[in-house]
């Protein structure tokens, strides 16, 4: 018998609790084959270290990763770096086409940067959803960097 693969997980919108990711990226026989993950609207994820490194891990560990996308989570600045830590450290292996993020409160131009240093490095993409990114300045500065 031939055996089943998840390739895509939708989990938008079901209020996921901290420690959730986690879970996912230690699932090997998931985070092997996922193609799709779909955060959007779990207010409560990724505002923990915790559920940050496993998002970290996930990304190395998931070279298929095609889309994700974490528009209304609890991701901060400090979250937003580490992802772009994550994306760069990828080194272009992960083929994101769609990524979605969203930052609720203003960001530092700093992190502006770092973010679309971070996008950059993903030679795939093909459809970016960034909202919240705070002022003028910010805005500018991501979408001259890209």
């Amino acid at each position: 018998s031939s055996a089943v693969r998840l390739v895509g997980l939708d989990l938008s919108f079901n209020d996921l609790s901290s420690g959730f990711v986690g879970e996912i990226s230690r699932c090997d026989k998931i985070s092997s084959h996922l193609e799709v993950l779909n955060l959007r609207g779990n207010r409560r994820l990724l505002n923990s270290q915790g559920d940050l490194r496993s998002l970290q891990q996930l990304f190395r560990s998931s070279g298929k990763l095609k889309l994700f996308d974490c528009v209304g989570t609890s991701l901060r600045e400090e979250g937003l770096l580490l992802l772009a830590e994550a994306l760069k450290e990828s080194g272009g292996a992960l083929q994101l086409l769609g990524l979605g993020l969203m930052h609720g409160r203003r960001i530092s131009r700093d992190a502006a940067l770092q973010l679309a240093e971070a996008v950059k490095s993903l030679p795939s993409l093909s459809e970016l959803e960034v909202a919240g990114l705070g002022g003028e300045e910010e805005k500018a500065a991501f979408a001259s960097f890209l």
